[in-house]
């Protein structure tokens, strides 16, 4: 049996602008009461995410794009100006 430990998940943030974010082993999967839900990232812009799992590092830089969304299972970050 595998131990797993994230440090991730359930939570959303919410913010107008990210200067530089750095998630560190979110959960893919996220499953309450038998059904996946979203959680993750939302801001008007952000300069700097790395996303980093236990095989790679992904980093964007200036997500500024309206609806420009990234998704890992459940886990999402998501540029909404609103």
């Amino acid at each position: 049996m595998r131990n797993e430990a994230f440090g991730f998940i359930n939570t959303n943030i919410t913010a107008e602008q990210i200067g530089q974010a750095y998630i560190g082993y979110p959960k893919y999967s996220n499953i309450i009461e038998n059904e996946h839900t979203i959680f993750g990232v939302i801001a008007g812009s952000i300069d700097k995410f790395t996303l980093k799992d236990s095989s790679q590092k992904t980093t964007w830089i200036d997500m500024t794009e309206p609806n420009d969304t990234k998704q890992f299972g459940d886990f999402e970050i998501n540029i909404n100006p609103d």
